[in-house]
């Protein structure tokens, strides 16, 4: 018998802060769920993940899909997307359910990364995600948006994880996905400086071309502009220290210097790295 079978109904979390790019709405468990209903499709109006930790049913939406679930398998909600899900005639239905909004979420719908196309995941083995989703999504240590935002940046990592170990499922098995492990390496903050994109491609065997191509496809991004974005989100985590100055936080990412790091964060995120630090601490400011 799973240890899961013991879970009582319980919401872990419930926000009441919103950063400037989305929010975790709420996060709970139910045990003997019986889902949406089956007489009338349902409308969330944001997007949420259900993640069945033990029991079967069906998920059905307005596009079509009637889709058989069961222990492990995660259905993707979108917000405008009728739907109903929940288990038949028999059947029993234990979740954890995520709710969640915001502009950053409608990012990675626009790259695919979520996609009603494909509304259901699988996630093994069932306790050791439950386990994960919910350390990713613990209640913030800080409150209000410095809160908010660092448990989006948790709740990104978590996704990015789900995604991943989908791929794997498809075919991608990890030996031959392993080059796009080293290339993330090879572009995240923690590798060069200053990357030299073709020896890259080079190191992993690959012509710049083909390199670029496989890598757009796999992550929705060139492979400069991840370095762009990898290089802006380790800035986000730097301007939270308030002792750093722009001109070190640029030195420490290679930027050649702090109008240049200014230049790209205002064009990534919108506002300069001043206002998100002044932001991110409490202070009122209108974003520049």
């Amino acid at each position: 018998m799973s240890r899961l079978k013991h879970l009582k109904t319980e919401r872990l979390f419930s926000g009441n802060s919103q950063s400037s790019v989305g929010a975790i709405n709420f996060v709970g468990t139910i045990r003997g769920s019986q889902g949406t209903g089956r007489s009338k499709m349902r409308t969330l109006g944001r997007y949420a993940f259900v993640y069945l930790l033990d029991g079967s049913g069906e998920y059905g939406d307005a596009l079509g899909h009637r889709l058989r679930v069961s222990r492990g398998d995660l259905i993707c909600l979108f917000p405008e997307l009728p739907h109903f899900y929940g288990p038949g005639p028999g059947e029993h239905w234990d979740e954890i359910y995520i709710g969640f909004e915001g502009l950053l979420f409608d990012l990675w719908r626009r790259q695919k990364i979520i996609t009603p196309s494909r509304p259901i995941w699988r996630l093994d083995p069932v306790d050791v995600w439950f386990k994960r989703i919910k350390t990713a999504l613990s209640p913030p240590a800080n409150i209000g948006w410095e809160g908010a935002f660092c448990q989006l940046s948790q709740f990104q990592m978590l996704v990015a994880n789900m995604w991943l170990a989908n791929r794997e499922l498809d075919g991608d098995l990890p030996e031959s996905a392993a080059w796009l492990t080293e290339a993330c390496r090879s572009l995240g903050p923690q590798g060069p400086s200053t990357p030299n994109l073709e020896a890259v491609a080079r190191s992993l065997g690959m012509s710049y071309e083909n390199f670029r191509k496989k890598f757009t496809q796999r992550m929705g991004m060139a492979p400069a502009q991840y370095r762009q974005a990898r290089l802006i989100d380790k800035a986000c985590a730097l301007l939270l220290e308030p002792a750093r100055s722009n001109k070190e936080i640029a030195e420490t990412l290679g930027f050649c210097d702090a109008f240049h790091f200014s230049k790209i964060f205002r064009k990534r995120m919108g506002f300069s790295p001043r206002a998100f630090r002044l932001k991110a601490l409490g202070i009122s400011e209108k974003y520049q």
